[in-house]
């Protein structure tokens, strides 16, 4: 991948890495009874739904950088990087 594009892929995976914490966060408080306040009326499966999502975000991230560093490298689908 051209520099310009790698930087916005890693800022990407800083982002999700964000989102992962602040479920890891948020399932923590919501173990120990501490969340409290508007909106904080989520249920476990809401967690895990939202876990789930940050982890399907993750790879299709990871399948398009693949992707695009085949492309630019002229490897076809049964080559290896």
């Amino acid at each position: 991948m051209v520099a310009g594009e790698r930087r916005g892929v890693r800022a990407a995976y800083r982002q999700l890495r964000g989102l992962a914490v602040n479920a890891n966060q948020i399932a923590h408080a919501l173990n120990r009874g501490v969340l409290t306040g508007a909106g904080a009326e989520l249920t476990k499966a809401e967690v895990e739904r939202l876990r789930a999502d940050i982890s399907d975000l993750r790879k299709a991230l990871s399948t398009y950088a693949e992707g695009r560093f085949k492309v630019q490298a002229g490897l076809g689908d049964d080559d290896q990087p």
